[in-house]
């Protein structure tokens, strides 16, 4: 075949200087040789080229990537407004997009005729115009930070191939009032949905066994959260998830779950019951602040009830407390 570059063989092994630091270029069809980037220190950091086809033969261009995605180097390809990077499968990964004045997006299934599969960090990052946007369910993976401070941002669906809502992926969209969140999911990560101040209510799927730190936290006009008890796998909830959700007034948990962890609903000063699930430990301050909170029932799995869990709950009238629970903290 003929290529108009050809990068073969070890072409660039055992670069030592910052020479190479970055390496641009417009060009045509390339091909790549198997280990073509071995050796490569960390300082180089991006191979970035505009091309038509990425040509590899076997494993060549899935071992240039498994060496690249080791560490902070990546390869990127630029079609369009999108530059892209590959799987080892050839599949596209979305790295970035250059128009920061769109209102309404769909991104492609496809690009240059591979698979859209993941969406890269920070990719939409304080997109302050982007009101919608549509995702095709062909997208498998989504890193960290996508749509962080994306102020306008309203309409959005998640992938139903995605298993994880990353870390910080709509922290900061304060104008998103809903969402569904589909079947598969997994895991909300940390910060998930901290700050988005207008969401109203979420429906977990059953399939949801974290709720990670902080995921919820200052969701002020949160009134709802629903989930299936009797079906839900819901088994943690970690620190401060849903702390300053000062307008939920509701949630029912399933009945044995693995732990709820510190300050999980601190403040939450809206809701008026709590029954806390079979956990061996209740974590400190998991309803400090409660200032609603009127009766709150602890199963019989319990034995710890730590510090400061009900600091502050002024409403409280009615506490139903096992037989043997073994220590309780103060306040």
């Amino acid at each position: 075949a003929q290529f108009d570059v050809a990068v073969t063989s070890n072409m660039f092994g055992d670069i030592l200087s910052d020479e190479a630091s970055q390496i641009t270029g417009s060009i045509g069809k390339v091909s790549i040789g198997s280990s073509a980037f071995d050796g490569c220190p960390d300082s180089l950091k991006k191979y970035t080229t505009n091309v038509d086809m990425v040509a590899y033969e076997d494993d060549d261009f899935k071992n240039v990537c498994d060496y690249l995605s080791s560490g902070t180097q990546y390869l990127t390809w630029h079609y369009d407004v999108y530059w892209v990077t590959y799987d080892g499968n050839g599949d596209a990964i979305v790295v970035r997009h250059d128009d920061k004045t769109v209102t309404s997006l769909i991104v492609p299934d496809t690009i240059n005729e591979r698979s859209v599969v993941g969406l890269g960090y920070a990719l939409f990052k304080d997109y302050e115009k982007l009101v919608s946007i549509q995702l095709h369910n062909s997208i498998e993976s989504i890193d960290t930070d996508v749509f962080v401070s994306c102020d306008s941002l309203k309409t959005v669906n998640i992938p139903t191939a995605v298993t994880e809502i990353p870390d910080d992926m709509f922290r900061d969209c304060i104008s998103l009032e809903g969402i569904t969140i589909p079947e598969g999911i997994d895991e909300i990560g940390n910060r998930a949905f901290m700050d988005c101040t207008k969401l109203k209510s979420i429906a977990l799927p059953d399939s949801l066994r974290i709720i990670s730190g902080n995921a919820f936290m200052n969701c002020t006009l949160l009134t709802t959260v629903t989930l299936d008890a009797v079906d839900s796998n819901l088994y943690l909830i970690y620190g401060s998830a849903f702390e300053n959700c000062i307008s939920l007034s509701e949630i029912s948990l399933p009945a044995d779950m693995g732990g709820i962890y510190d300050n999980a609903f601190k403040n939450c000063k809206s809701l008026k019951t709590f029954k806390f699930p079979a956990i061996h430990t209740i974590s400190s301050g998991v309803l400090e602040g409660c200032t609603s909170i009127t009766s709150v029932t602890i199963d019989e799995g319990t034995s710890v009830i730590d510090s400061n869990v009900f600091k502050g709950c002024k409403s409280l009238t009615e506490l139903y407390i096992p037989r043997n629970i073994q220590e309780i903290g103060l306040e």
